[in-house]
C-alpha cells in the first residue's frame, strides 16, 4: 500500500531534513521567478532593443559599435542568466545534504544496535535506516530539478543570445555595407 509522508513525518526523519526543506523552497522560488523571467522575455523586443542602439550609434565607426554591442549584449546575458547559478549549486548542494543525512542515520542505526543486548531485529534497525534513505531520495529530489533547471536555462539563453548577436552582427555589417554606398 503506497502511502504519502505527511510534512511532519518527513521532519522527523533527521535534522537534516529542515535544511532539505530549505533547499526545496529556495528552488521552488527560484524555478517559479526564472519561468516567470522567461515567460515575459520577449526575443524579438531584445531585438528591436538591440537595433535602436546600433542606430542611435551609426555615427561610430564599426568597431565602437561592435563594442557597444557586445556590452549591451553582456548585460542582456547576465540578466538572461541571472540565478540560473544559484540553482545549480542548491541542486548541488541538496544530495550533498541527503548523503550526511545517510551517514547520520547509518551512524544512529549503528548506535542502536550497540546499544541493544538482544538479537538484531529488523524494528531495531528500521528508524536508522528510514533517516538515512529518506534524506538521500529528499537530496535528490530536490537536486535532479534544480540541476536541470539550472542547466537548461543557461543552455536557453546562451542559444537566444548567440542569435540575437549574430542578427544585431549582420545588422552592423549593413550599416557599414550603407554607408559605404552613400559615400
Amino acid at each position: 500500500m503506497n502511502k504519502i509522508l505527511s510534512l511532519q513525518e518527513l521532519l522527523d526523519a533527521g535534522p537534516l531534513m529542515y535544511p532539505l526543506l530549505l533547499c526545496s523552497v529556495v528552488v521552488l522560488a527560484l524555478a517559479i521567478e526564472r519561468a516567470w523571467f522567461f515567460a515575459r522575455y520577449r526575443s524579438k523586443a531584445s531585438f528591436i532593443s538591440g537595433e535602436k542602439l546600433l542606430l542611435t550609434i551609426a555615427g561610430q565607426s564599426f568597431q565602437q559599435r561592435e563594442e557597444q554591442l557586445s556590452l549591451w549584449l553582456e548585460e542582456l546575458r547576465m540578466a538572461l542568466q541571472k540565478r540560473c547559478r544559484v540553482l545549480q549549486l542548491f541542486g548541488a548542494l541538496a544530495p550533498l545534504l541527503g548523503l550526511l543525512g545517510t551517514v547520520l542515520g547509518i551512524i544512529t542505526m549503528f548506535q542502536e544496535v550497540s546499544q541493544h543486548s538482544g538479537p538484531v531485529t529488523p524494528a531495531l534497525l528500521a528508524s536508522g535506516m528510514w533517516q538515512a534513505m529518506s534524506t538521500t531520495a529528499i537530496g535528490l529530489v530536490i537536486a535532479i530539478p534544480a540541476l536541470a533547471l539550472g542547466q537548461g536555462l543557461l543552455l536557453l539563453s546562451t542559444l537566444k543570445l548567440e542569435e540575437l548577436g549574430l542578427k544585431l552582427s549582420q545588422l552592423n555589417c549593413q550599416l557599414v555595407e550603407a554607408k559605404n554606398d552613400s559615400d
